[in-house]
């Protein structure tokens, strides 16, 4: 890992039904199922990890709900 953020841009695909997280997603939208010991949203996840690898530029496409 590099101490500079590099210059590219993540996309992150957050849109979609979330069919594999029901019932979950009846209530929330996918992206922010909690997950994990600490029950974070699934894109706290996402973006903590591409801003840990020095991603800064961050689009997140979504397209449902």
């Amino acid at each position: 890992m590099t101490t500079h953020s590099l210059d590219a841009i993540a996309a992150i695909l957050a849109g979609g039904e979330g069919r594999r997280f029901r019932p979950y997603t009846d209530l929330i939208p996918k992206p922010m199922v909690p997950v994990g010991p600490d029950e974070k949203p699934l894109l706290e996840h996402i973006v903590s990890w591409l801003a840990r690898h020095g991603l800064r530029r961050i689009v997140l496409l979504v397209g449902y709900r």
